[in-house]
């Protein structure tokens, strides 16, 4: 597919009159725009890469300049790195194939390996991105591809599927402008998962087994999810939710802590959810 030229494709398509176009001709103007923006992802890209050498502070130089988050000029920094060592990544952006949001999942999929399996990922690479820009892969479908391709890597390097997600364990915390609540979000591997559930559900029941709060929701599923809020509260804060004392334990929770690493990875599913995110976050 040939180079994209933004000016030509701008200039294209607003010569189209969009009150009186066809489905036709509305459908090719989108497919205008999308070329046009993932062209304009790698060029975003390319500057930050440049500003990496040259700028004490990178990342907010981007967000700055695009008034986003500290956590977009995080991305697109990842995004230059991802195309300066995959060419044919960066090629697929130039023609407008794919996009800054394929580059996106390519990189969190990377991170999940090291060693030989992200050697061997890497040789991999090009074929994945080739088919995906001929398929008109979504991001999504272009993940499920990447993720295929890398636990077969890492299974034939020796990585068990634990230790994969041992390795994908990642929390990250932000202030969500809209509501100006503070969040956060994690997803861990089904033995630390099990091990934070089962202290979040001891606290629970030790501190609103009698009583709850006045604060809170009368709908069932909100109700949980604030009573699971204060229980991560006191954990934190180190108060045993029975009495309030500092550096005490329920026996439940003593229980939870006291596991081995034998659990049976097999018995426990990732229950992290899947909602996106706001790209909001602390400067």
């Amino acid at each position: 597919m040939e180079v994209v030229d933004p000016t030509e494709l701008i200039c294209g398509f607003r010569r189209v009159e969009l009150t009186t176009a066809t489905p036709v001709q509305l459908r090719g103007v989108l497919d205008d725009i999308r070329r046009v923006r993932a062209r304009f992802d790698r060029v975003e890209a390319e500057i930050a890469g440049r500003l990496k050498t040259t700028s004490a502070t990178p990342e907010r130089d981007v967000a700055s300049s695009a008034q986003r988050s500290n956590r977009h000029g995080a991305k697109v920094l990842a995004r230059a790195a991802a195309l300066a060592d995959t060419p044919s990544l960066s090629d697929a952006l130039e023609t407008g194939s794919l996009s800054g949001d394929h580059v996106d999942v390519f990189t969190k999929v990377l991170a999940t390996l090291d060693g030989d399996a992200k050697t061997g990922f890497a040789d991999a690479a090009p074929e994945l991105i080739r088919t995906a820009a001929t398929s008109g892969s979504t991001p999504e479908e272009f993940a499920a591809s990447l993720h295929t391709t890398a636990e077969r890597i890492a299974a034939d390097d020796g990585m068990s599927r634990f230790e994969r997600q041992r390795r994908a364990t990642r929390l990250r915390t932000w202030t969500d402008r809209a509501s100006g609540m503070w969040r956060l979000s994690g997803t861990f591997d089904p033995e630390s998962g099990a091990r934070i559930h089962g202290r979040l559900e001891a606290a629970i029941a030790a501190m609103f087994a009698a009583k709850t709060p006045s604060t809170t929701p009368t709908d069932s599923g909100e109700k949980q999810d604030h009573l699971r809020a204060l229980a991560l509260l006191a954990l934190v804060q180190g108060r045993t939710p029975a009495t309030g004392t500092a550096g005490r334990e329920t026996p439940d929770q003593t229980d939870q802590t006291d596991q081995t690493d034998e659990t049976d990875e097999t018995d426990q599913t990732d229950q992290t959810d899947e909602t996106d995110e706001p790209e909001s976050e602390q400067k």
